[in-house]
């Protein structure tokens, strides 16, 4: 493990260095001064506000995620809705072809008229002669 790039090897060089240099009495002055250091920045706010932007930047990429995949939902909601309105208009449509359909073929079977007289009066009400309903000539 390292601490700012340096291992445990050269980190325990550097204070043989300083208790070297220094001196006993000297490096535990220094160990006190840093320590009061450490304590009043762990209990002040601008530590704790560093703290908690930090946290929110690693979270940052998890509630863009989130967020993008939100307006991906939408978007395929939206497009889901409109396929059905087109779905339910083809469905009307094809319901009046049918029953159109069916209406001249009940007048057919009385009247024992021809099917290519049935497809042109059918073609004359508007039923789309390409609608899978529509009677195919024989």
């Amino acid at each position: 493990m390292e601490f700012f790039g340096i291992g445990y090897l050269e980190l325990l060089f550097i204070l043989v260095i300083m208790l070297l240099v220094l001196g006993p009495h000297e490096i535990s002055k220094i160990a006190q001064s840093a320590g009061r250091f450490l304590n009043r920045l762990y209990k002040s706010e601008e530590w704790r506000a560093i703290i908690q932007t930090s946290r929110k930047l690693r979270n940052l990429p998890h509630e863009l995620a989130q967020k993008a995949e939100l307006d991906e939902i939408r978007d395929i909601h939206q497009s889901l809705q409109q396929a059905g309105c087109q779905f339910e208009e083809e469905m009307k449509t094809a319901r009046y072809d049918i029953r159109a359909l069916d209406d001249e073929l009940q007048v057919q079977n009385k009247s024992g008229t021809n099917s290519e007289d049935v497809i042109q009066t059918l073609e004359t009400k508007g039923v789309a002669a390409d609608s899978p309903s529509f009677p195919k000539k024989t």
